[in-house]
């Protein structure tokens, strides 16, 4: 049995996911009573997108091992993806009851309550996420951390960007409100940004990714923000735009684009991090909004997913802004030119639907089943950002539903934008 085990695991490692699954139950025939065996065939499971087996494969293994704690963590995180988020909170509960401490455990549940809008629960159990752990390794200061008594007024304020882009455009919006609250800020994120990010407010300092101030009061990462000014489902900062176009870039890409037709900015395939978690659609699925009259689709994509450019279907046209496009070493100061002069952004869960929220620009989101904490788990609104209109897929994997929602709302979109545009002459 072991043997069989080991086997399933070196295929894994190989992404050979059904070789592996295939040595698994052979391990589970042999060991029916052993929980390791259906334990990792229900990891295996999980790549293959068969979560509901998975559970059933983590049930049994929990079965015969109650106090098996990684059984009960993993369990939480496929009823996670199988938006079951209240069982899920449950799994971590017991994950964390069967091997306390488990910080991964409570870091989950907190994503759970998040997504839920549970935001006083959600924040402080936030806080324990592995992202921020890895950080606080590397980073260590005498200085007191940010934290939700204080007053900041007359102070300095050193925030230092943790994560992703999209995270960092997200929230620099509480960069601002610290300043409103009479601090002085120093920001610290990532090289590529500091051009678009400079529009959030004149007198924030933005210094490089790699960075320490000399004399700072306080400090914090830019994702603990929200609970240190105490955010809750009814209070976030939503006041947008707070990040802007530059006016020269945009009249030049202005003239570039044309005023004519209904123009969509589009991107279908995130980072290497988002395509591993299955946050990419086939461009060729927007085949059907392409082929709406008077529509221009405009690719917005970068890097990943440019090739499929390359391979549309008959008839499909998708407009490409040039090889000039975001080429130098700042992100998004030509897309965000773009943007100023689109109708309409399609994106999926990537950096481009928070360029297009913080700029207060028409933006439709195209989410996973089980999306991020921040888009909540259902509902068409984002909290966020209130120029975003969020797309769900029905089921685990099917972009076909959440595609078929963009394009039978589209003609409807259009109709009313001209509708209001031809009103407003």
């Amino acid at each position: 049995m072991d043997a069989h085990l080991d086997l399933s695991f070196a295929l894994s490692g190989l992404g050979r996911y059904a070789e592996a699954l295939a040595c698994c139950e052979t391990a589970v025939a042999l060991a029916p009573k052993n929980p390791a065996a259906h334990m990792q065939r229900a990891m295996v499971l999980l790549p293959l997108l068969r979560h509901e087996e998975a559970v059933l494969a983590f049930d049994k293994a929990i079965a015969l091992a109650p106090h098996f704690a990684d059984a009960h963590y993993n369990r939480a995180k496929a009823l996670t993806t199988l938006t079951r988020i209240e069982e899920a909170i449950e799994s971590y509960d017991n994950a964390s009851a069967a091997l306390p401490p488990y910080t991964n455990a409570q870091a989950g549940k907190g994503t759970c309550l998040l997504a839920l809008g549970r935001y006083e629960e959600g924040l402080p159990l936030y806080e324990l996420r592995p992202s921020l752990r890895k950080l606080k390794e590397v980073l260590s200061y005498p200085q007191p951390s940010l934290t939700s008594d204080v007053d900041i007024a007359g102070k300095t304020l050193f925030i230092y960007h943790e994560h992703l882009l999209g995270d960092t455009i997200q929230f620099c919006r509480y960069a601002k409100l610290a300043e409103e609250r009479g601090a002085r800020v120093i920001l610290s994120i990532q090289n590529s940004l500091h051009g678009f990010i400079r529009t959030l407010s004149p007198t924030i300092e933005i210094i490089d990714e790699t960075a320490t101030p000399v004399h700072f009061d306080y400090h914090s990462p830019l994702m603990n923000l929200p609970l240190a000014f105490g955010t809750a489902a009814s209070t976030i900062p939503a006041e947008v735009p707070y990040l802007r176009a530059d006016p020269d870039r945009a009249e030049l890409w202005r003239r570039r684009i044309g005023d004519h037709g209904f123009k969509i900015g589009v991107s279908w395939c995130g980072s290497k991090v988002a395509i591993d978690e299955h946050r990419v659609f086939p461009l060729a699925d927007l085949e059907g909004v392409a082929a709406l009259p008077n529509v221009r689709l405009i690719s917005l994509q970068k890097n990943e997913g440019t090739e499929q450019l390359a391979s549309l279907p008959r008839g499909m046209r998708v407009e490409t802004p040039g090889d000039d496009f975001d080429a130098g070493p700042d992100a998004f100061l030509d897309t965000a030119a773009i943007a100023e002069h689109l109708d309409l952004i399609i994106t999926l869960d990537s950096s481009l639907a928070h360029v297009g929220g913080a700029m207060a620009r028409p933006t439709w989101v195209i989410l996973k089943h089980s999306p991020e904490w921040r888009w909540r788990m259902e509902g068409r609104d984002c909290p966020w950002y209130p120029t975003v209109r969020l797309f769900r897929q029905d089921r685990l994997g099917d972009w076909e539903s959440a595609l078929a929602k963009v394009e039978r709302e589209l003609a409807e979109y259009i109709s009313s934008s001209t509708e209001a545009v031809l009103a407003s002459h």
